[in-house]
């Protein structure tokens, strides 16, 4: 692991060990971060970058004001005025990026938990169906071990996992005050240029910042890695109502792209964090060469029909992701999520001639299908006997969560029957 070389701020951690109750610690984090967080950690990142600077970007950098967005929007919003020199941060995006970050504290103990990969869906999946619900209770865990929780959430370890996601998306808006992006924009919007054209220098200013600030974090010497999840969650709940889904991905790839070629990995192709970076990369890409295909009505109706005819599951899947997500060609429609859902929850498994790895994958994907199955019945439909029966195809796969997840899921809701 890279060394953190930035000095933790107090602020936060002594808040954190002091007696709360357990329902209401996630919450207590969040107003945390909202009332105290800038003042505290804004001058360590600033005197951390500050050899790396310009001049001219120091000038700017003392001039930035910083403005936390309290009005109540359901957005999850940071944005940069170059104008006034302003950036402003709503305060749902503070919220949700604690219950990621607590989320993550889920993951990380998986002994306590046993909850793989609980914060990437929980990230995926939450601010779609429900803000209202915090990482402890979306995990299904109890009581004993909410105690577990937040006695790590007591650590500077959990106080940094906060700070970094707030570092990246700190350095991205400065990128653009450096940029001069509101100027930028108006000269893009205002041109005679096909919507393409502008749709892609608007994209370009957003992966120039995404550069920028990753190019800061390895100056630091620390992980990139740390910092793509901020990424992935700053592209899906911001940017989704000017980009496409490819064009997320795309930023993505363009992430990890960065750092290998800043870390060199050309000649280090067997280092460890070199190798990991490469796989996300890969990976990306892959999914890049699908959500590319649906750039219009017409080719997405293509891809739905061949998915269907073909009972291709790992499509119908990224198309429920698709449609649950939503993007400025095709608004969010969960009632095409459910069907894309609910279509792989009704598969039945190929057979002998699966090896052992398309089994498990099979098995993977079709888990997922018949829980975001029941996440909709249950969160948005208000239908928990519909909601249970998905629940319990999924635990008879298991691979995602453990079969405790889904029986504390299953009986909770047959309380409220």
């Amino acid at each position: 692991m890279v060394k953190k070389c930035l000095r933790k701020s107090s602020w936060l951690l002594l808040i954190l060990i002091s007696p709360q109750t357990i329902y209401s610690q996630t919450k207590k984090y969040e107003d945390d971060v909202i009332n105290h967080y800038f003042d505290a950690f804004r001058k360590t990142i600033n005197e951390h970058i500050s050899p790396f600077l310009t001049k001219k970007e120091k000038n700017i950098l003392n001039a930035v004001k910083i403005q936390i967005d309290t009005a109540g929007s359901g957005n999850y919003t940071i944005n940069s005025n170059s104008d006034n020199q302003t950036i402003t941060i709503s305060t749902n995006l503070l919220r949700m990026l604690t219950r990621f970050s607590v989320a993550q504290v889920i993951d990380l103990d998986t002994l306590s938990f046993n909850r793989k990969r609980f914060s990437g869906f929980y990230l995926s999946v939450y601010p779609f169906l429900s803000s209202g619900i915090y990482p402890e209770d979306a995990a299904e865990i109890s009581e004993d071990k909410k105690s577990i929780l937040f006695k790590f959430c007591g650590t500077a370890d959990f106080q940094w996992m906060i700070e970094g996601k707030c570092l990246f998306l700190y350095l991205h808006e400065l990128a653009h005050q450096f940029q001069g992006v509101s100027e930028q924009l108006k000269t893009i919007n205002e041109s005679s240029e096909s919507d393409s054209s502008k749709a892609a220098k608007r994209l370009a200013l957003e992966t120039d910042a995404d550069t920028y600030a990753v190019d800061k974090i390895m100056r630091m010497n620390l992980d990139p890695r740390e910092y793509a999840d901020a990424l992935t969650f700053f592209t899906f709940v911001k940017e989704r109502k000017f980009s496409t889904v490819e064009d997320v991905v795309f930023r993505q790839i363009n992430y990890y792209n960065f750092c290998l070629w800043g870390l060199q990995c050309e000649r280090t192709k067997q280092d460890e964090l070199c190798m990991s970076l490469a796989t996300h990369s890969k990976s990306l890409t892959r999914l890049f060469g699908f959500y590319s295909q649906l750039h219009s009505v017409a080719s997405l109706k293509k891809i739905e029909q061949k998915a269907i005819s073909s009972h291709d599951l790992g499509s119908i899947y990224n198309l429920g992701d698709f449609y649950l997500g939503g993007t400025s060609l095709h608004n969010e429609k969960l009632d095409s999520a459910l069907y894309f859902y609910s279509l792989g929850a009704s598969l039945k498994k190929p057979g002998t001639a699966l090896s052992m790895q398309d089994s498990k994958r099979f098995d993977q994907e079709y888990e997922y299908c018949c829980l975001l199955s029941g996440k909709i019945y249950e969160l948005k439909q208000n239908d928990i006997r519909q909601a249970i029966s998905f629940y319990k195809k999924a635990s008879d796969i298991s691979l995602m969560f453990s079969k405790e997840f889904y029986d504390a899921l299953i009986l909770k809701l047959l309380k409220k029957l």
